[in-house]
């Protein structure tokens, strides 16, 4: 068993099976289950800092029509679908939404 800081999966860049670039790790979500504490899912924010500097720019000079096309969530993604062979590198197993 590999022992892992959590601290240092925040940050990585994720990508696809065929090595697109889907976004990077913003948090880890965990869940008690009978009282442990597991890591159940990860946040994938899709976009960079200056693209979301760019969209928050554009929500606010946008009319309200237009503001729910710009915001976009982060991607959830259960742990268990993601391919931790490499700690360093995680690959989707599956395609994402």
């Amino acid at each position: 068993m590999q022992t892992v800081n959590l601290d240092e999966l925040v940050g990585l860049r994720v990508t696809a099976m065929d090595g697109r670039r889907v976004g990077r790790i913003s948090a880890l979500l965990a869940e008690d289950r009978g009282g442990d504490c597991v890591i159940a899912a990860v946040r994938i924010e899709t976009h960079g800092f200056a693209s979301r500097v760019m969209r928050w720019m554009a929500m606010a000079l946008s009319p309200a029509s237009l503001r729910k096309r710009l915001a976009q969530k982060p991607l959830d993604v259960a742990w268990d679908k993601l391919d931790w062979a490499d700690m360093r590198q995680p690959r989707l197993r599956e395609q994402a939404r």
